[in-house]
């Protein structure tokens, strides 16, 4: 590659103990969170299990985005019309993240390589993709079933957009 930059497959670097760590945390997410008790396997494995969300280095990230985001959610739990919901637990995490003062603005140029957790953390500005993969990790880490979605082109502007996507309660 121009960069020169070599591919390391998973597989050859990714330690069991790590992969066994994630895959637990995930489930415990899954079973006993709130936010996800309506997936069905394969949406907990798409939505939910990934250990990671692009070609990041590696991290393990689950356990301590869970301890800073999660308390500022479990109010919901007292809401009736609002418990177990995850399309609302992801929309007052979405407001947690945006106070945190992430300013949607290009300050990098394009890399081939994506943000660990740790560094979109500590970021105070990036484009829209560097902000939906942040809030991937979060509301994962979370047990809120979240996934990336995009359109490489708009019909009326001159270049793409990355967004969030949650599965709620009801399927959609």
């Amino acid at each position: 590659p121009k960069s020169g930059m070599k591919l390391k497959e998973d597989i050859k670097t990714i330690k069991a103990d790590y992969l066994i760590s994630n895959i637990d945390s995930a489930f415990s997410s899954w079973e006993n969170g709130k936010w996800a008790k309506h997936l069905k396997f394969d949406d907990f494995c798409e939505y939910i299990l990934p250990y990671r969300i692009r070609n990041e280095n590696i991290q393990d990230w689950r356990g301590w985005i869970e301890n800073k985001y999660l308390n500022r959610i479990s109010w919901l739990e007292n809401e009736d019309d609002k418990r177990n919901s995850a399309y609302w637990a992801a929309l007052y995490l979405n407001d947690q993240i945006k106070a945190r003062g992430f300013n949607l603005h290009t300050v990098l140029e394009s890399s081939p390589v994506s943000h660990p957790a740790s560094i979109l953390e500590s970021m105070k500005m990036g484009i829209c993709n560097d902000y939906a993969i942040s809030a991937t990790f979060i509301m994962r880490a979370c047990g809120i079933p979240v996934c990336i979605d995009f359109t490489p082109q708009w019909p009326f502007r001159s270049h793409n957009h990355t967004w969030n996507v949650v599965l709620d309660n009801s399927g959609k």
